[in-house]
């Protein structure tokens, strides 16, 4: 129904990556359709740490809705635990900073009703 795009800049004048989600509209239905442009009016309020932010939404040339949103770089938060085998300490970090993230989309009266570890970025460093 829909794909994950990383896009860069074409001409060379910038270095930044983003994240380009479209959804193809001839393989969804309204409902699904209303829960991702629902998901673009979210989005699109937070400015936060460890929130990815929204840049821009639209809608294809061929009518396809999309947004483009910040690039999270880092792997799959149970791959990112398996492949450096963390400390208690640090695995409560992360587990802190997860829910900074969830507090704060809470208070805006959102809920995340997909939040596992494999949709949970990690980077090296453990941020």
């Amino acid at each position: 129904m829909g794909v994950v795009w990383l896009a860069a800049g074409a001409d060379g004048s910038f270095e930044k990556r983003a994240a380009i989600k479209i959804l193809r509209r001839d393989c969804i239905d309204p409902s699904l359709l209303a829960r991702f442009e629902r998901e673009r009016e979210i989005l699109a309020q937070f400015e936060r740490p460890r929130i990815a932010s929204i840049a821009d939404a639209g809608e294809s040339a061929e009518g396809d809705p999309y947004f483009v949103m910040e690039y999270g770089e880092g792997v799959p938060l149970n791959a990112w635990i398996e492949a450096n085998t963390p400390t208690v300490a640090q695995k409560l970090d992360v587990v802190l900073q997860i829910c900074d993230a969830v507090q704060h989309a809470q208070r805006s009266l959102t809920v995340q009703r997909d939040l596992k570890p494999g949709n949970i970025l990690a980077t090296r460093a453990g941020r």
